[in-house]
């Protein structure tokens, strides 16, 4: 997994995932890319902003990042995940996380995993609503999760 950061707007970067095999992960950051234009296009181009900006990207990028490995690892694309894959990189990533040296307690452990089982939800809703990638992938059709 590579990341690599484009120059794109006064001193915005914008990410574009590359995976093992040196492909493009274009789903992703084409993600990433709708994220930073939604973020650029709220606070402007404003010098005092690009700290927060860059902290925004970033949190979206690595959140996401994990999960892309996560698929690579077990070989999933990322339009055959459930449910129980959700669980199962819940899982991993919370194992992990607590076994890191930085990791001050379960608590802690258990935020920084849901930190990004909520880009991994954020990304699904812009794939299924923003893009119509997929169809009726998250939530019921009588009751959609927004």
């Amino acid at each position: 997994m590579k990341i690599v950061w484009a120059q794109y707007l006064e001193g915005r970067t914008v990410p574009i995932l590359f995976g093992s095999q040196v492909q493009i992960l274009e789903v992703f950051s084409t993600y990433l890319f709708h994220c930073a234009k939604t973020r650029i296009s709220m606070d402007g181009l404003s010098v005092s902003k690009i700290r927060v900006y860059k902290s925004f990207i970033q949190k979206r990028t690595y959140g996401l990042l994990a999960f892309v490995q996560f698929l690579e690892t077990h070989n999933l694309d990322w339009k055959d995940v459930d449910d129980d894959w959700l669980i199962q990189f819940r899982d991993v990533e919370q194992l992990a996380i607590s076994k890191a040296s930085s990791s001050r307690s379960e608590l802690s452990s258990k935020r920084s995993t849901n930190v990004k089982l909520r880009e991994v939800y954020q990304f699904y809703l812009w794939a299924q609503e923003e893009q119509f990638l997929i169809d009726n992938h998250m939530g019921w059709p009588e009751a959609k999760i927004k």
